[in-house]
């Protein structure tokens, strides 16, 4: 079932595979365009041989992009920003056009973020590994609450994945006093990609479900047995249901 649930997960994490900083081989280029209210959608190409090309789509608030205003796509002309992530920092410059903007961008890996991923266990990231978790935007923050609740240590391409699915340290410590800790990463990520929440473990405790396992709790997530579905089933008489009928 978990497997199932991740691959979504691997068709994002079409990125990661050779150690040390982006060398002059790495070409990497962006296009974006205006998304909705504050949002702008961004794509960067990573393209370092024949055989290692990557690309990563993501939404992103303006804020989040240094340097860049919203006029810049109706005005055209030179665009420069950088998006600052923990893991390294993306620096582009191109133009603006059209109500969209394409150009080159270099990529600098923050060497802190790597030491302190080797100071946790998990191996150093290569160049491509690089390139993911920066923009994945993962945080240091998260592997320290994974540790404190008894999770697995993750490997560097789950990393990529908690940041890809915004599993975040309150999350953690939230299914933590659910009392949801340890386990895979893999069954981590397949809560936040089925929806299950701290507050959904706490509703279906209150229904009588308390202490379901993590196959069970994935189970009704998955065939769509929310707590309000449970509800109403005993409205019409239906008491006594298990995970399993």
């Amino acid at each position: 079932m978990l497997r199932t649930a991740l691959v979504s997960a691997a068709m994002l994490l079409a990125c990661c595979a050779s150690a040390g900083p982006l060398v002059a081989q790495d070409r990497l280029t962006f296009e974006m365009h205006p998304g909705d209210r504050s949002d702008v959608e961004l794509r960067v190409e990573r393209n370092a041989g024949r055989e290692n090309r990557n690309n990563w789509s993501q939404s992103l608030p303006l804020s989040d992009l240094d340097g860049l205003t919203r006029d810049a796509f109706e005005r055209g002309g030179p665009v420069q920003f950088r998006l600052i992530r923990p893991a390294g920092t993306l620096a582009c410059a191109g133009t603006g056009h059209d109500h969209r903007a394409d150009g080159n961008c270099a990529l600098t890996p923050d060497p802190t973020f790597a030491d302190r991923l080797a100071s946790r266990g998990i191996a150093r990231p290569d160049r491509d590994q690089s390139f993911a978790l920066t923009m994945s935007g993962v945080s240091l923050d998260v592997l320290d609450s994974l540790r404190a609740e008894g999770w697995a240590t993750p490997s560097l391409d789950e990393v990529v994945q908690l940041g890809i699915f915004h599993i975040t340290a309150d999350l953690v410590r939230g299914f933590a006093r659910a009392g949801y800790k340890g386990g895979a990463i893999e069954t981590l990520v397949a809560f936040k990609i089925h929806g299950v929440t701290s507050e959904a473990i706490r509703d279906y405790a209150a229904l009588g479900y308390e202490g379901l396992g993590q196959e069970n709790l994935l189970a009704f997530r998955i065939h769509r047995v929310t707590p309000d579905y449970v509800r109403s089933m005993r409205a019409l008489g239906l008491r006594g249901l298990t995970p399993r009928r």
